[in-house]
C-alpha cells in the first residue's frame, strides 16, 4: 500500500501543478498517465530500489507492444495472410490449412524476415532483455518481487542461458500481464465515481473520516467500507 501511495501522491501532484498552471480549470486525459502511474507501482514492486530502470523496461515494452500489433507488410505482399474460411472448409478434416494454421504459418514465416518492424521488434526485445539483466546484477537483498523470480530460477537448476530467459520472460509476463489491467480498471473506476458523484462525496468524507489527513495504509483501506462497496463489482466486471 505504501508503495502505491508513493506513486499516486506523484501523480496527484503533477495534476495540481497543471491544473494551476492553466488557470484552476482543466480538461486531463488520464489515459496514459494511469498507465504510467501502474507501471511506477509495477517497477517498484518488482525491482525495488532499481525502479527508475525498471520504468525505462516499461517504456520499451510499450515500444514493442505497438510494434509487434502493427499491420504486417510483407504478410500482405506474400499472401501469408489470415483469411476467412468457408464453413466447408471449416468443417473438413483433411483440410492440411486451418485458419490457425495459416496464422500460425504467418507468424512463423514472417518474423524471421528483417522487415523494418521486425527489426524495430529485435531491437527492442534485445534492450529490455539488457536492462532486466543490468538489474538482476545490481539487486542487492532487497525483498521484492525480482528477488522471488531470481530464487526460483536458482532453486530450478537451470542453465545460464536458461536462467537468464527464465528471469527475463518473467519480469516481462508481470508488466504486460499486470499494468494493462489495473489501469483499465482504475480508469473505470474514475469514470463511474464521474458519473455518480453522489458517491463522490460520500467516498470523499469517508476517507477525511477515516485517514484524518494521514497517508492511506492498509488498516485503514479495511475500514472504508463505502471504498471496498463501490470497487468490489468494478473489480468483478
Amino acid at each position: 500500500v505504501d508503495l502505491m501511495v508513493d506513486s499516486a501522491q506523484t501523480l496527484l501532484e503533477s495534476w495540481e501543478a497543471r491544473v494551476d498552471k492553466s488557470g484552476g480549470t482543466l480538461d486531463i486525459k488520464i489515459d496514459d498517465d494511469i498507465r504510467a502511474y501502474s507501471a511506477d507501482v509495477i517497477s517498484r514492486t518488482c525491482f525495488g530500489s532499481s525502479y527508475v530502470k525498471g520504468k525505462k523496461i516499461f517504456l520499451k515494452l510499450r515500444e514493442l507492444q505497438k510494434a509487434v500489433s502493427k499491420p504486417n507488410v510483407l504478410a500482405e505482399m506474400t499472401g501469408l495472410r489470415l483469411k476467412k474460411c468457408s464453413s466447408k472448409c471449416r468443417n473438413s478434416h483433411n483440410s492440411p490449412f486451418s485458419s490457425v494454421k495459416e496464422h500460425r504459418l504467418r507468424s512463423s514465416f514472417c518474423r524471421f524476415f528483417p522487415t523494418k518492424k521486425n527489426r524495430q521488434a529485435w531491437g527492442l526485445h534485445k534492450q529490455v532483455h539488457r536492462l532486466i539483466l543490468e538489474i538482476v546484477k545490481e539487486s542487492g537483498e532487497d525483498k521484492n518481487l525480482l528477488r522471488a523470480i531470481l530464487h526460483s530460477a536458482s532453486s530450478s537448476k537451470l542453465g545460464l542461458r536458461e536462467a537468464e530467459n527464465f528471469i527475463v520472460d518473467n519480469c516481462k509476463s508481470i508488466y504486460f500481464a499486470g499494468y494493462e489491467s489495473t489501469a483499465v480498471t482504475a480508469a473505470w473506476c474514475l469514470m463511474l465515481l464521474g458519473l455518480h458523484p453522489e458517491w463522490q462525496d460520500r467516498v470523499r468524507q469517508e476517507v477525511l473520516d477515516v485517514c484524518g489527513g494521514r497517508p492511506l495504509d492498509s488498516q485503514s483501506l479495511q475500514n472504508m467500507k463505502n471504498v471496498c462497496y463501490i470497487c468490489s463489482p468494478i473489480f468483478r466486471s
